[in-house]
């Protein structure tokens, strides 16, 4: 379920990607997207259900997941994987939602990172097609990272993490209200769109890790320090990402 007003989003098509939704309008850092709604399945029931319908399995808790009730349909499933993403999931009462981790753009596509785990034992890999300026290749992340996120998926839910709001093959229902924005809490990496001019700053010396944070989450945008010839452009677990030349960040849009 998209909750953008339909006038802030549209509906394309890409090779190897298939159908994403598009920013018409400049979407607010923090902005509530989606909510991933479907039916609840066993976890059991996974790999019977993607040689059917394809990879739109959505992690639910640890008896269930969510699939779409369908896939024709437009919804939160459309959200294409990015390893550079502009929004994250959390967790709103019994509900997986998609929140904008920074500013998006205009003609900017919705991402998440789907963070497929990697099972020890298993060689197989999902590709990735995303063809960002730190695309690993591949939508599997290590077990350590997915259960990081686990960790905090529990510690949110506490007690209630295993209940199940319908059941097993029900559909969900949306919830009666939806705030319009949610804190990141999680501490997801934070990358800025390359498609606009980075703001410059004229501090002779970086700010806090905490302060550049928010700027490129409310901006949206890169940020160039001229005194330090320095560019920072992403910030992941603490760790500046960042290019000594401005000119090498502005990406055109479609390339």
């Amino acid at each position: 379920m998209i909750l953008l007003d339909k006038s802030f989003y549209t509906i394309k098509k890409e090779k190897q990607k298939g159908r994403g939704i598009f920013a018409k309008k400049e979407i607010p850092n923090g902005t509530i997207v989606a909510d991933y709604l479907g039916r609840l399945i066993k976890i059991a029931e996974e790999e019977d259900y993607e040689k059917h319908f394809g990879h739109y399995i959505m992690f639910y808790n640890d008896k269930a997941s969510i699939v779409p009730q369908d896939i024709k349909a437009v919804g939160a499933h459309l959200i294409n994987h990015s390893c550079m993403p502009n929004c994250g999931v959390l967790l709103l009462q019994k509900h997986i939602v998609f929140v904008s981790l920074r500013k998006i753009f205009p003609g900017e596509e919705l991402t998440i990172d789907y963070e497929v785990e990697q099972s020890p034992n298993e060689n197989f890999q999902y590709p990735c097609f995303c063809k960002s300026l730190f695309c690993r290749g591949t939508m599997n992340v290590s077990q350590e990272k997915e259960e990081k996120w686990y960790r905090f998926a529990r510690k949110r839910q506490k007690a209630d993490f295993n209940e199940l709001e319908v059941g097993f093959g029900q559909q969900m229902k949306p919830l009666k209200k939806y705030p319009k924005f949610m804190k990141d809490s999680f501490g997801y990496p934070v990358f800025a769109s390359l498609i606009k001019e980075p703001i410059t700053i004229y501090d002779s010396q970086l700010l806090s890790i905490k302060i550049l944070r928010e700027k490129i989450k409310n901006t949206g945008q890169c940020l160039y320090f001229p005194k330090i010839n320095y560019c920072l452009y992403g910030i992941a677990d603490n760790a500046l990402i960042s290019s000594p030349k401005r000119i090498n960040l502005i990406h055109k849009q479609g390339e």
